[in-house]
């Protein structure tokens, strides 16, 4: 890789360079979009998390940090995912470097697989560069969005259907289980074992338990949905029903315990992020419910074989 003159590239750790990947990311979200969230809680997590495969910093020609970059992957030898958010000004010349550093940092840590795939997550503006590196767009995820209004109401479960709360460390492991059945085969979810998922999700700093909830079916689990609340801003985490329970609306009644759970803890706006191209019917579930697209992220992709 070969950075423009006068700048560096040095590992990032979260104890030294924390705040300023976070400071860097609401630089961009302000330019790009206009608005920021509270991403601390985020990068910490990807960055602390079982998948993590790599972080970088990237130190202007004066020594301040205009970039970062990380790789993930629960299995190196299938899928990687990569990020790399760069300041504006400085976008012109560190952002095709980084996509380039991230692709061979990539090949290095699938050593022996046939081929992998490289997904390249961006925001507005990145299509020149990842296409010039040779990423296809394939995916566009939706970050999701609704004030606590008057209008807002809470809805009973269907029949048969019994709404209730998460109990800690009881629960973990079912919560696991959901998830992973509710989310097997879609797009950009790899599995995950138990131990992987108590490390990235249970031990997280945002998991909260109280903002939890358990849909049964006749008494057999079918569905979750997990939150937790930045600010006044509520988010919902996963919401996942198994195909069992499909198509009986246990998805509205779990997303409308969530919003209450949320109001009733202070949230004045509730959000999410969604996969535009759910087969499952999410985006429609959440239009329903009132929330409306506040930006798009976008996901290019690259097949990378041996040599």
């Amino acid at each position: 890789m070969t950075l423009p003159e006068g700048y560096g590239l040095r590992p990032a750790t979260v104890d030294d360079d924390l705040e300023a990947a976070v400071a860097i990311l609401r630089a961009c979200d302000l330019h790009d979009v206009g608005f920021a969230d509270d991403v601390s809680g985020w990068i910490r997590d990807d960055w602390l998390g079982s998948s993590h495969r790599g972080g970088w910093m990237v130190d202007d020609p004066s020594g301040a940090p205009c970039a970062f970059a990380n790789l993930a992957a629960s299995d190196p030898g299938a899928t990687i995912d990569s990020f790399c958010p760069v300041l504006p000004e400085h976008r012109r010349g560190v952002r095709p470097a980084l996509v380039r550093h991230l692709e061979t940092e990539a090949r290095t840590i699938a050593v022996g697989a046939p081929a992998l795939l490289l997904n390249f997550s961006a925001t507005e503006g990145a299509a020149p560069d990842a296409e010039a590196a040779g990423f296809d767009l394939v995916r566009t995820f939706w970050h999701m969005h609704r004030p606590v209004d008057p209008s807002f109401r809470s809805i009973d479960p269907p029949v048969g259907v019994t709404i209730r709360p998460y109990v800690a460390a009881e629960d973990d492991r079912l919560s696991w289980a959901l998830i992973q059945d509710a989310f097997a085969g879609h797009f950009g979810i790899d599995p995950m074992s138990f131990e992987d998922y108590r490390h990235d999700v249970i031990d997280s700093d945002m998991w909260d338990p109280s903002l939890a909830s358990i849909a049964e079916l006749d008494g057999t689990p079918v569905g979750i949905v997990t939150c937790f609340l930045l600010g006044d801003v509520g988010w919902v985490g996963d919401l996942g029903v198994v195909a069992s329970g499909r198509n009986l609306g246990i998805g509205r009644a779990l997303l409308e315990r969530a919003f209450e759970g949320l109001t009733t803890r202070g949230a004045s706006h509730l959000q999410l992020n969604v996969d535009s191209g759910n087969e499952t019917g999410a985006t429609r579930l959440y239009e329903a419910a009132g929330m409306t697209v506040r930006r798009s992220f976008h996901c290019y992709e690259k097949r990378l074989t041996p040599g």
